[in-house]
């Protein structure tokens, strides 16, 4: 597998600043367009309710930031 260039790595460094703002200004209004549509998006997180690992929706977006923010460290 060949290295990365240099302007491919300032490239992923730039999406990654910009994925990461996004998920850290993520709120119950911005969450539903991550998804298909937000059928889908209702549908996944009635899902995860069901499951029992989050209290509401509020609750799922944040465990999504901290998931990523950790991940970007």
């Amino acid at each position: 597998m060949r290295e990365a260039t240099k302007e491919e790595l300032e490239k992923f460094r730039e999406i990654d600043g910009i994925i990461l703002e996004a998920v850290k200004n993520l709120n119950e209004d911005n969450f539903k367009e991550l998804w298909i549509n937000e059928k889908e998006c209702k549908k996944h997180i009635k899902k995860r309710l069901s499951e029992g690992v989050i209290k509401d929706e509020s609750d799922y977006i944040e465990k999504i930031k901290i998931a990523f923010c950790t991940q970007m460290r």
